[in-house]
């Protein structure tokens, strides 16, 4: 075995792929490409004020089902990110289309006639979510310049985390390969190419669009508890990628994924869209698939 200067902490020369992260995220990429075929082939919108949610939600589909693709691509051939390369920006750039989109998707699928204020916010979310995340990602912002210092994060030893643990922006997963820091498990970091501050935008986008259908009259119960549980995977990836490691979070945040897509799908499939060729109208509501 190899060491580091002399460091009794054994040298791994690389992170090893995650292949169960990966063939989880082809399980995704594979769901979510079926769904937007059959929402491509198989649908159209209900009517003209459903048009753009409709749209919107083809576009999410197709993106989403990319984003798990090169999620899977990097689980096994770059574990741990630190250099900038092309499949980590079209990684972080098709993450960035669910926040952007979704909680349009949804607010306009439960309103298909929004006030003039909803319209408005609605817009003004659009400009600022997709601004800030392609200016993140383009330009490689390092938000560190511009916000205060934040003060490192002491977690005390328990039961789940015998040594504690001390949150200052280094690597969570890479002290074992003596990787000070890279894109997908440093926390906090506010490095443009980091997960982390698209995270934080994907969870307040997760958190309107539970409010949105927890206040509609239109949510069913099942969309309901689809963003429930969208709001919990993203609320408890960080303990458990602290606590049992970035395999089982990545592996569990798929599998609650996969359940809020399904969810999601299964509602807006009647809500948006009427069968091509068939007959439909506000008042028709077809079965779900």
């Amino acid at each position: 075995m190899d060491y580091l200067f002399g460091s009794p902490t054994p040298l791994l020369l690389a992170p090893p792929p995650r292949p169960t992260n990966s063939l989880t995220d082809l399980i995704l990429t594979f769901q979510l490409s079926t769904q937007a075929l059959l929402w491509l082939f198989r649908r159209t919108p209900r009517t003209s004020s459903h048009a753009l949610p409709f749209y919107l939600y083809q576009i999410n589909l197709i993106s989403a089902s990319f984003f798990t693709l090169f999620g899977a691509i990097l689980h096994s051939t770059d574990p741990l990110p630190t250099e900038n390369t092309n499949i980590w920006k079209a990684f972080l750039i098709t993450l960035s289309s669910t926040p952007i989109l979704f909680p349009i998707i949804i607010t306009l699928a439960l309103t298909p006639k929004p006030s003039a204020s909803t319209k408005f916010f609605l817009s003004l979310w659009f400009v600022f979510s997709a601004v800030t995340h392609l200016s993140l990602i383009i330009f490689e912002l390092d938000l560190s310049l511009y916000l205060p210092p934040t003060p490192p994060i002491e977690i005390p030893a328990s039961i789940f985390l015998p040594s504690g643990l001390t949150l200052d922006g280094r690597s969570v997963s890479g002290a074992p390969y003596h990787i000070k820091e890279d894109y997908l498990t440093s926390i906090p970091s506010y490095s443009g190419l980091s997960v982390f501050p698209h995270c934080i935008i994907f969870t307040v986008a997760a958190v309107y669009c539970m409010y949105v259908c927890e206040t509609s009259k239109n949510a069913t119960t099942r969309l309901k508890y689809s963003l429930r549980l969208m709001v919990f995977g993203q609320v408890f990836m960080v303990p458990v990628l602290l606590v049992m490691g970035v395999r089982t979070c990545f592996d569990c945040w798929h599998v609650v994924v996969g359940s809020v897509m399904q969810g999601v799908f299964m509602e807006l499939w009647p809500i948006l869209g009427v069968e091509k060729g068939g007959k439909g109208g506000m008042g028709v509501r077809e079965k779900s698939v």
